[in-house]
């Protein structure tokens, strides 16, 4: 999910399908999902609750406070899985070949947007903070 503007960009990753946030209101048609990741903050779980399906996960990239506090409590009494920041903390050497492994596939490919000097961390900050970056932001340490 993700504006009209990025289709090409989505598609061109791989996406089984596309739904225009601007457009659609994924959660009103009764589809469920295994997983739906919230990466802007505008899924909070009483907003999507029915369009995960039994058993299935949000996972909240980013989250405020309500919703990192609320997590446990929803995902008990929910059955589904309800969770903020990084699932895994530690990675192994497997963990990374397995990317790698893909990213040599062609199946895993990272999207920089744009790149900024340690030094411009704010303008960086303050980009994405306008929620219209398109991948990722990297720092570079000179």
């Amino acid at each position: 999910m993700s504006s009209g503007a990025n289709r090409e960009l989505v598609e061109s990753l791989g996406a089984d399908g596309f739904i225009d946030y601007t457009a659609a209101d994924f959660t009103a048609d009764g589809t469920t999902y295994d997983v739906v990741m919230d990466c802007v903050g505008n899924a909070p779980f009483a907003r999507v609750q029915r369009s995960i399906a039994p058993g299935g996960a949000l996972l909240l990239v980013i989250a405020d406070l309500k919703g990192m506090l609320g997590a446990r409590g929803q995902s008990r009494r929910s059955g589904k899985l309800v969770t903020f920041g990084g699932l895994k903390l530690t990675y192994t050497a497997d963990d990374v070949a397995h990317l790698v492994g893909l990213a040599e596939k062609g199946k895993y490919q990272a999207v920089i947007d744009r790149t900024y000097n340690l030094a411009d961390v704010v303008e960086a900050h303050r980009f994405v903070d306008t929620g219209r970056k398109r991948g990722n932001v990297v720092l570079r340490f000179l």
